[in-house]
């Protein structure tokens, strides 16, 4: 019982905090809502015009899609409410997952239990977290997923043997960045697990490499049908992937990663 009160106390401050307040500033989420809205209606769909958030309006897609019939006939929400929701309840539970991960990863490094629970409290009480948790945004999703995909690759680290950790962690940081684009600054720093955990050795740094071109071919089978879907060149991928998602011009992935 102490274990389990300890391995989850962060999640129930989370979810306390998220119960006793609300989100004060929601992002794009309502604009991803509409966006999914008008790809159901088939009204000009929106879908994959822009790259930062490549898989999050599909995924609120297929998840409205499995609980429409629930939040309509058991909750009676009207649609813009089923599907802000839905892409909420994906945030919830991944920012949850997050949360459980971090734990778990804190847990494999050679500090006290009292550290890792501090960090882990602090973590899940923040002001990103419990504000980005809440709402139909990727922010968390990513993060979440990212944390995920460390904790595997750690432990592939510390037991060379345990192989699909390290299949799980690379797919897992592949798809980070295509919840959020920003995070792929992350993953330098994330394929060097294998130095910072082994020594900085030439056996090392392949196993980093090995890892880097998982990384990659997972990250291009995730984007190869969005590609075919889009009918995209190689200098029109280069425009989607780096361009403004709409007509703002002093939007998109080059100023955020500026």
């Amino acid at each position: 019982m102490k274990r389990l009160v300890s391995r989850y106390a962060a999640v129930a401050l989370f979810l306390l905090v998220a119960l006793a307040t609300r989100p004060y500033y929601f992002a794009d989420s309502f604009e991803y809502t509409q966006c999914i809205i008008e790809q159901e209606d088939g009204k000009s769909p929106s879908m994959f015009l822009e790259s930062s958030h490549l898989l999050w309006r599909p995924l609120g897609l297929v998840v409205h899609s499995a609980l429409s019939p629930v939040l309509e006939q058991g909750f009676g929400l009207e649609r813009f409410a089923q599907v802000n929701l839905s892409l909420i309840l994906i945030s919830l539970i991944l920012t949850v997952t997050g949360i459980i991960y971090l734990y778990r990863l804190l847990r494999l490094f050679p500090i006290s239990e009292a550290s890792v629970q501090v960090t882990t409290l602090l973590y899940a009480a923040s002001q990103c977290v419990i504000n980005y948790g809440m709402t139909g945004t990727s922010y968390m999703s990513g993060i979440s997923v990212l944390i995920a995909g460390l904790y595997y690759l750690f432990d592939s680290a510390r037991r060379p043997s345990a192989t699909l950790s390290l299949l799980a962690g690379a797919v897992l940081l592949a798809i980070a960045p295509l919840l959020w684009m920003p995070y792929v600054l992350a993953l330098p720093a994330a394929v060097l697990v294998y130095p910072s955990v082994n020594g900085w050795n030439r056996k090392s740094f392949v196993q980093s490499m090995r890892l880097t071109v998982i990384v990659v071919i997972a990250a291009l089978v995730i984007l190869a049908p969005f590609v075919v879907h889009l009918r995209l060149t190689p200098v029109g991928f280069v425009h989607w992937a780096l361009g403004p998602g709409d007509k703002h011009y002093v939007a998109g992935p080059l100023r955020t990663v500026f």
